[in-house]
């Protein structure tokens, strides 16, 4: 016969057991819209005994059974793959976002190149120098008109590097934002960690750590908010986490573990100046540029360290703000410098030069305000120029003097001195034909001639090592269908551009005199034919702008150009954006199926948790009734 109280002991272990899945029932039911609360459930196990005294019968071992359930504890439902699914995908989606929306303010920076800004200020010039050529190149107010023209693309220029240079400013000051708040969650799950394997329930059924026994029934909220800031981090950068057996997390980013129990590394940033871009490093001195891979932080090294073709040492060949301000700077640079040759910028005799020539500015439309100056006898004159670009063009000095500058023509002598220039020379074939590169041109023979130079992909020439000489404007060519040939000019030790003729040439493929020693620019003659070359400048196809050839075309095309590069960047990011949003929201809805709450299934769980209540109830009602019978009602038989 079983122990007496056996029975009441069951129900009542029932009983508590129903009470306590209500409690955990009524607690997500309660916790049905807080932020990363992950459902709860009360784990249970059906109790036995066990007997090992052999002298004991099968049907003594009976008594043992019935002995009713026992709660191992409150545990969450929560599944480690779609948490490590939804954090991968998070990454891409932020990283993509955040791309996008900076990108989106670079546009808004450049919208103006297209619409109403630099390329309407282009517009505008070449209108001005059209109506001046043809109705009146010698009347100073319409020549004021093409010179306020120019003025205003300097202007817009400069506001356009400008504007890029403060968003790129902003940007650096939203990167240590986010590298502070990175720290802080690193720092938090730390903490949380530290918390929780101090406070780890210990039961039996649990896994033993360190002497403690351990189980998977902790301090739930605890676990919430430490799986909150996870899933926060992830959208920084793309994260490992690995569940350790004391409750505690470790997390890597890259190849560096960036937690691990009570221990933690932080994020820093180098001097941005001091770099010329973004150089991050974990406190430990490892570098985490290329451990990133992806999240927020990849997108700002993106976009202030991408520089396209311009890329240095620390910078990346994504299109990011340096980029589009390093092409501002070709646009301002290469433009203001053929405009400048084209109005007569030349190399001229000069006995006290290097070589017996010296570069005569005094024809130039553009100047650098960070040009070199100084003062003698009370006079102001130009010591060095410096390179043009988008933050310093401005209109020169000369032009300011002389509006009408532009509308003059040169008078070049008789007697134009020709340069002399060493024999050209080059490759052959066997069957007396000559050998020619990719580009049509004819490969010079450099054993037969040491002089002889050919030029790279960025216009600059190069001698027979290879090495950089001179940068050959007149390289872009707009119809270069004849070989051209690259020879030093003894005259002055530089290397020009000739055709077939032995002719030098400029940009325009134009045969050019050798020398203007005794030239001069006509005051009267204005008939409009160097204000017409100006305006081929303009829609000269040929013209090479940026490093590496970035974009081969008309100065209008180079803005278009410029234009279609961001709104197709913009496109490609929007739609990756919306590719591993899509899939990050699937996982999410995947996770809250397991791991949130149901108001439906915890009503059915509330109606079962009762009635299991209520049946415990009455049946330990009947077994107290079987109890009195047993002690007041047996063994009374004839009292």
């Amino acid at each position: 016969m079983r122990s007496s109280f056996m029975g009441l002991e069951v129900s009542k272990r029932s009983i508590q057991i129903a009470q306590k899945a209500l409690d955990v029932t009524n607690n997500n039911l309660n916790n049905i819209g807080t932020k990363g609360y992950t459902r709860q459930r009360l784990d249970q196990t059906s109790l036995y005994l066990r007997s090992y005294t052999n002298w004991q019968t099968k049907e003594a071992r009976l008594s043992l059974g019935g002995q009713g359930s026992a709660s191992l504890g409150v545990a969450q439902i929560r599944d480690n793959y779609i948490d490590k699914r939804y954090r991968e995908m998070n990454c891409y989606a932020m990283q993509y976002q955040r791309t996008g929306d900076i990108m989106r303010e670079v546009e808004t920076t450049l919208d103006n190149v297209s619409n109403n800004g630099l390329m309407v200020s282009v517009q505008e010039l070449t209108k001005a120098l059209s109506e001046t050529a043809t109705n009146a190149a010698d009347a100073r107010e319409k020549s004021s008109i093409v010179r306020h023209a120019a003025e205003n693309l300097c202007t817009t220029i400069r506001t356009y590097n400008t504007e890029l240079e403060k968003l790129k400013q902003s940007n650096v000051s939203d990167l240590q934002a986010e590298l502070d708040n990175v720290n802080t969650i690193i720092r938090k799950i730390t903490d949380y960690n530290k918390s929780i394997v101090h406070e780890y329930a210990a039961t039996e059924f649990g896994n033993v750590y360190n002497g403690i026994s351990v189980s998977q029934y902790g301090p739930l909220e605890m676990m919430d908010e430490r799986n909150v800031l996870l899933d926060e981090l992830s959208g920084y950068a793309n994260i490992f986490v690995e569940h350790e057996n004391d409750g505690s997390v470790s997390v890597k980013i890259g190849n560096t573990t960036v937690v691990k129990g009570e221990q933690c590394e932080q994020i820093l940033m180098r001097e941005f100046e001091d770099f010329g871009g973004v150089v991050l490093n974990f406190t430990n001195g490892d570098p985490i540029n290329n451990e990133i891979r992806a999240g927020v932080l990849e997108s700002y090294i993106q976009v202030l360290n991408g520089n396209g073709p311009y890329a240095s040492h620390y910078q990346t060949n994504d299109y990011g703000i340096p980029y589009y301000k390093s092409a501002i700077d070709a646009f301002a640079n290469t433009l203001a410098t053929l405009l400048n040759e084209v109005n007569g910028c030349r190399w001229v005799q000069d006995a006290n030069a290097p070589g017996g020539f010296s570069y005569d500015s005094s024809r130039a439309m553009f100047a650098a305000d960070t040009d070199i100056y100084t003062e003698v006898n009370g006079v102001r004159e130009l010591v060095q120029r410096q390179p043009i670009t988008a933050s310093n063009i401005r209109i020169s000095d000369e032009w300011m003097a002389n509006e009408t500058m532009i509308g003059q023509v040169f008078v070049g002598p008789d007697d134009a001195i020709e340069a002399k220039f060493t024999a050209a020379a080059w490759l052959m074939n066997a069957d007396g034909t000559y050998e020619y590169d990719a580009d049509g041109r004819m490969i010079p023979d450099t054993d037969k001639v040491p002089n002889m130079v050919t030029a790279d992909a960025q216009g600059y020439a190069l001698d027979k090592n290879g090495e950089r000489i001179l940068d050959v404007a007149a390289l872009n060519l707009k119809n270069p269908v004849e070989p051209l040939y690259y020879m030093k000019d003894e005259m002055n030790g530089r290397y020009y551009v000739y055709n077939s003729d032995y002719k030098r040439i400029n940009s325009f493929g134009d045969a050019v005199p050798e020398s203007y020693a005794e030239g001069y620019y006509s005051q009267t003659n204005l008939d409009g034919a160097n204000l017409n070359k100006l305006l081929l400048a303009f829609t000269d196809k040929s013209i090479k702008f940026g490093r590496a050839s970035d974009f081969t075309g008309s100065a209008i095309e180079y803005l278009q150009f410029l234009s279609n590069r961001t709104a197709e960047s913009i496109s490609y990011l929007d739609s990756q954006c919306e590719l591993y949003t899509d899939a990050a929201n699937r996982l999410l809805d995947n996770r809250d199926g397991v791991s949130g709450v149901s108001d439906t299934e915890e009503g059915v769980n509330m109606l079962t948790y009762q009635k299991w209540f209520n049946a415990s109830a009455r049946m330990m009602t009947a077994l107290d009734e079987c109890l009195d019978k047993v002690i007041n009602g047996m063994g009374r038989v004839g009292l």
